[in-house]
């Protein structure tokens, strides 16, 4: 499941994989790594969230520009990751 992304800038990304503090994105805007993406899910009820961008990457013949962005959650409180999981996007991992 995809879940839609609104950021503080005006700008909006959709959420493609999450595992346990691990996210990927696709954005029509890069971010540089090391940048921190702040804003909410008002479809799953998530009302504030913090990425730390690890990579972007331009996906390959996109046209309008198409940007891969990976990251991790910053400071995720354990409601944050039930309502994720309750939207569909989130599976923690769990330890052998």
């Amino acid at each position: 499941m995809t879940l839609r992304l609104s950021l503080e800038a005006a700008d909006h990304a959709t959420i493609t994989t999450v595992s346990d503090q691990d996210v990927a994105l696709i954005s029509t805007r890069p971010y540089p790594p090391g940048a921190t993406l702040r804003g909410s899910a008002p479809e799953c009820d998530l009302s504030t969230y913090a990425i730390k961008v690890r990579t972007c990457r331009r996906q390959e013949g996109s046209q309008p520009a198409v940007f891969e962005v990976r990251g991790r959650f910053v400071n995720l409180t354990r409601a944050q990751r039930q309502q994720l999981a309750r939207c569909g996007c989130y599976a923690p991992v769990m330890a052998p």
